[in-house]
């Protein structure tokens, strides 16, 4: 392949730059190595750590098995899953008195 023209004069200004200011473009080369290595090891990391995940959904019965244990609906007269819930900052719900702010106030 021979290059004729503005593509001929572009590439030999390009090994003229090249050659005066050796140390920025060797520093430039390595900069882009090590971007291009870089992306390529994180998506490295993504995709092992999506099939790991996987391997464990697997392992413990799929993504779309349900497991169910048996459990009394209702102990001392309240309803057993509303006894555990709590507002976002940590305080157990009551049903009859909700906070009026949703964060305690620090005084």
């Amino acid at each position: 392949m021979k290059a004729s023209g503005a593509f001929r004069e572009r590439l030999f200004g390009a090994w003229v730059e090249i050659r005066e200011n050796l140390g920025r473009s060797v520093l430039q080369a390595l900069g882009v190595l090590l971007g291009v290595a870089s992306v390529l090891g994180g998506f490295s990391i993504s995709d092992s750590q999506r099939k790991r995940a996987d391997e464990m959904f697997v392992k413990m019965g799929g993504l779309d098995k349900l497991n169910v244990q048996p459990r009394a609906a209702i102990r001392d007269g309240r309803p057993t899953a509303s006894s555990r819930r709590t507002w976002a900052f940590g305080t157990p719900m009551r049903w009859a008195a909700r906070p009026s702010s949703p964060m305690p106030s620090r005084a």
